[in-house]
This record gives C-alpha cells, sequence and structure tokens, in this order.
C-alpha cells in the first residue's frame, strides 16, 4: 500500500526536534564557539548515521542475494561490531585530530565526571559573558562588567562602566566574595525599575556561582570529583536566570515621560512621534496629553480642556475635535482594546492611568535633591546633584504645543526651575569646597543663566572665584 510523504517528513521533523532539545537543554547560555562546536559535531554524526545506515541496507541486500536466506544475520553482525568499535574510534580520532594539551583533557574528563554532554561540555564560568549580554540588552544598560576579586576582568559588555561612580554589586556565593558586578546607566537614563533591580540580583548571583565553580574546576582538574553539586547549583540559577529574562522580555513596559526640558514620550526606548489619529491632530493631542500629565490625580474637565486647544471654535465643533483627539490619544497609548482605559473617566474629569505612566525624570529630580539634603558626606552629596543636573534639561514641558504656552504650566515650571538654580548653587558652593575652581564657576555662571531675574548667590560666588 501507498503512504503519504509527509507521515515520513514529520517524522525526521521531529526527531530532529527532539535532539536539538537533547543536545542544549542542559544550559541555556552558550559561547558561540561551543554552540558552533555542537553544531557541526551534532552534523557529522548525522551524516555519519545516514551512511551507517545506508551501509547495513547494502550489506543486507547483498547478503540475502549471497547466502539466500531471509535472515538479517550479516547485518546485525556489521550493526554489533559498529557500536564495538565506536567508543575506541572515537577516542582514537580526538586524540589526533583536536590537538588537546594534558589540562585540556583533564578538564574534558572533569566536565564528564559532572555530568557535561559532550557536545555542549564548558567550563562553568564559560556562560557569564554570554549571560551579561543578555541581562544588558534585557535592561537597555549602555554598559556592564564583572570584575574578579583580585581586580581582573571575567566579562564585559558594551561601554565599561566608570569604577568610581557606577554602582555595584558584589559577587557572593558560599559566604565567598568573588568580585563584583560594576552596572552601567540606561542608555535612556532612566533608574531602574524594581524588578529591573531583582534582574541585576538574580544575574549577580548566576555570575558569584559561575565564577566560583569555574575558579574550583580549575583546581580540581585532576580529582575529577567534588564538584557535582555545585555544577547542579550554577545550572539552577542559570535557569532562573533565563526563566526571569523571559519574563522580562514579555512584560509589557509603560510610557517614559522626559518632561523637564522638551517633552518627549517613549515607549519601549522609540519616541512617541505620532499623537492623533487619521481625524485627530498631532498637536492637539500632544498638548491634551501634557495638560493630563500635569494635573496627575487632579484630572481635567473637558471644558479646560476646550478653552485651550479650541477657545475660538464653536461648541458644537470643538466639542466634536475635543472627542476625536481624546479617541486618537487614547489609541496612541494604548493600541487595541486597552486604550479606552489609558485614560479614563470619573466625576466629570478625565485622568491619565496611573499604570500607563511608569516613570518621569520629575521624581528622581526630587528625589536626587533630598538624597543631596540628607547625604553626609561631600563627595555623595555632589553626586547626587550631578544626577539631578542632567535631569533637568531646561523649562518644564517646554515647547509643548498649546500647554507649553498656557498659564497652568507656569506655577510648576517655576517651583522646577528654583529648585534647578538652588541645585546648581549648591554645586558651585561643593565644587568650591573641594578646590575645584573650574567646575564651581560652570555651576554659577548656569544658575545666573537660567534664573530669569538677578541670582545674588551665583553672582557672588563668581566674584568670590575672580577674587582668588
Amino acid at each position: 500500500f501507498q503512504t503519504d510523504p509527509w507521515i515520513g517528513l514529520t517524522l525526521v521533523t521531529l526527531a530532529m526536534v527532539i535532539s536539538a532539545s537533547v543536545v542544549f537543554s542542559p544550559g541555556f547560555f552558550f559561547p558561540p564557539e561551543i554552540a558552533g562546536r555542537a553544531f557541526w559535531t551534532a552534523l557529522a554524526l548525522g551524516f555519519g548515521l545516514f551512511l551507517l545506515v545506508g551501509a547495513l541496507l547494502v550489506v543486507d541486500t547483498i547478503s540475502r542475494d549471497l547466502i539466500g536466506i531471509d535472515l538479517p544475520l550479516p547485518t546485525i553482525l556489521v550493526l554489533v561490531i559498529t557500536i564495538a568499535v565506536y567508543e575506541p574510534a572515537l577516542d582514537w580520532t580526538r586524540r589526533r585530530s583536536d590537538g588537546r594539551s594534558a589540562a585540556d583533557v583533564a578538564r574534558g574528563r572533569l566536565l564528564a565526571a559532572l555530568g557535561q554532554r559532550a557536545l555542549t561540555a564548558q567550563p562553568a564560568d564559560a556562560g557569564v559573558q554570554p549571560a551579561l549580554a543578555r541581562v544588558t540588552k534585557a535592561l537597555d544598560l549602555a554598559g556592564a562588567t564583572v570584575v574578579r576579586h583580585d581586580g581582573t576582568v571575567a566579562a564585559t559588555e558594551g561601554h565599561q562602566p566608570d569604577p568610581t561612580t557606577a554602582p555595584t554589586i558584589a559577587l557572593v556565593a558560599k559566604d565567598e566574595v568573588m568580585g563584583e558586578l560594576r552596572v552601567g546607566r540606561t542608555r535612556s537614563g532612566a533608574p531602574l525599575r524594581p524588578d529591573d533591580e531583582a534582574l541585576l540580583l538574580l544575574s549577580a548571583e548566576y555570575v558569584a556561582a559561575a565564577l566560583r565553580a569555574g575558579r574550583r574546576e580549575n583546581e580540581q582538574a585532576v580529582a575529577l570529583s567534588g564538584l557535582s553539586e555545585e555544577r547542579a547549583e550554577v545550572d539552577s540559577s542559570g535557569s532562573r536566570l533565563y526563566e526571569a529574562l523571559v519574563r522580562h522580555s514579555a512584560a509589557t513596559s509603560g510610557l517614559h515621560v522626559f518632561a523637564l526640558g522638551p517633552l518627549r514620550v517613549e515607549r519601549d526606548g522609540l519616541s512617541i512621534e505620532r499623537w492623533g489619529g487619521e481625524k485627530a491632530g498631532s498637536r492637539q493631542a500632544q498638548g491634551l496629553f501634557a495638560f493630563l500629565f500635569d494635573r496627575g490625580e487632579r484630572g481635567v474637565a473637558k471644558d479646560e480642556v476646550l478653552d485651550l486647544i479650541w477657545p475660538d471654535t464653536e461648541v458644537d465643533r470643538a466639542d466634536l475635535a475635543f472627542h476625536r483627539t481624546l479617541g486618537g490619544l487614547r489609541h496612541t497609548l494604548g493600541p487595541g482594546a486597552s486604550g479606552r482605559r489609558t485614560i479614563q473617566f470619573h466625576n466629570d474629569r478625565y485622568r491619565l492611568d496611573p499604570k500607563l505612566l511608569e516613570w518621569s525624570d520629575v521624581q528622581p529630580f526630587l528625589s536626587h535633591l533630598e538624597r543631596a539634603r540628607v547625604a553626609q558626606e561631600p563627595a555623595e552629596r555632589l553626586r547626587s546633584l550631578e544626577v539631578a543636573r542632567a535631569l533637568y534639561r531646561g523649562e518644564y514641558l517646554d515647547d509643548c504645543p498649546f500647554y507649553g504656552d498656557s498659564s497652568h504650566v507656569e506655577e510648576q515650571r517655576a517651583l522646577l526651575r528654583s529648585r534647578s538654580i538652588d541645585l546648581l548653587i549648591a554645586l558651585g558652593e561643593g565644587y568650591e569646597a573641594s578646590g575645584d575652581r573650574a567646575s564651581a564657576a560652570a555651576a554659577y555662571r548656569e544658575a545666573v543663566a537660567t534664573a530669569l531675574d538677578d541670582c545674588p548667590l551665583a553672582e557672588a560666588g563668581l566674584l568670590r572665584l575672580a577674587a582668588v
């Protein structure tokens, strides 16, 4: 009878998928050379198996014709011989083809004793670099570096963070300090969220365990014992990190609002350029978003929006334009069915859904000013002030259509401008006290330029520097 050829093709495909899962299931972070070696070796073994099956079929056909016995006895004999000589032949080929040193052979035996598969066997710390690359990409970091306790760099990704200013996480495994993980800033300049910090701690746990296991493998390459439990801990930590990375990648990120200066809003690292829908103006929708963002929990009444954006338009036409703009903005903020939830209507007032805003630069700006106020060390105080200085790009909601030129924004804008001037004066005084006259003068001049009126404290600071 005839069989559908797709059945055989499906079985072959399923067998390939299962084989790939068996090869790569023991680990999660493979360097390119390990993955490449596993691929080509598996390909060669598959081709060899194909030749073996073909040879067995030829032997079976010939034996039936010559012997005249309708039993596959010669084929079975050839198969038994092949199985018997496979392992010795493979070892002989490896010794003469790979040129490994005695230390490499000992390491291979150690990894085999630890249950590592031949195709994907690698030192425990070989997964640190791929894992660091995944974490850096997942958190959108400019760079990150793993430094051992002796000061040598174990792995680095992107730009190496400045060791004097970069946040560090101690790498501790089994109560032993293995080094530290230096974390650079995010590319957007936004601080890390709590779940991002949890992911970094999980990364540090994995890296610390991997570095320690790798060192012990080097020390015990000849002993071939004692590291099974340690290796299991590394794989377990890698599994948790991998699952956390998957969850982190699948999570829906909210909006990042840069309001200190020209308004910029980002989602997933991409700036929102088109604010309105097909029938709604983009400038009007952006102005409406700024109004809602600035008001926060207080919300905005429709009449306030009409007076701001459509002051000279007939009521009916203005009302229609408002609802079109509102619908377009909702679609921009939350495409699909979730769009209506992005802007909520309650008690005759419209409000942004708090869950929509993941981060804005206003709160971190004020938080760093507070940290500087309570800081005990001058260096710590200056660091917090510099972070706040970098966040303040200019006037609050500057150059924002409609809302940026309205009276509604003036009170908050003046407050934040005043706080910015205060931090610049504090920076100038701090640098002046530390003897850094150039930085002090730059801070004082920036304070004078930022102030709309006279700035006596900054001007007095410049006079003191000029008199020295």
